[in-house]
């Protein structure tokens, strides 16, 4: 279920339908466009908003067990590039105050992985 509309109170065109696609363009949310509104219109703790909306995508679109796609979609476009300070492979990185499951880290440096939760 979609949060509440004052979760979106902010002004963007492209917002989410029930089902995580754009209303505006029919693109997976958030789309390009919802990206580079959210960008301006977010002013606090975008990664945190983005975070807590993939948990609620995930609950609704039944990926709670792919954090990877999950990953892409809500947080990939904010974590830049460059090697994950986690795990040291390409592609993803860990954003500060999300909890470790919604990264695909590889944990090959022999720390176990949080399950279920942790945050860093």
């Amino acid at each position: 279920m979609l949060p509440s509309e004052e979760f979106f109170a902010f002004p963007i065109a492209h917002r989410p339908l029930p089902n995580w696609q754009c209303r505006s363009c029919g693109s997976d949310w958030p789309c390009e466009p919802a990206r580079a509104e959210l960008v301006t219109a977010v002013t606090a703790d975008l990664v945190g908003h983005m975070g807590h909306l993939a948990l609620v995508a995930a609950h609704d679109l039944g990926l709670d067990a792919q954090p990877a796609k999950l990953y892409k979609r809500f947080l990939g476009w904010l974590a830049g590039d460059g090697p994950c300070n986690r795990c040291g492979h390409a592609g993803h990185q860990v954003l500060r105050g999300l909890p470790l499951r919604l990264f695909p880290c590889r944990f090959d440096d022999g720390l176990p992985p949080i399950i279920g939760g942790g945050t860093q």
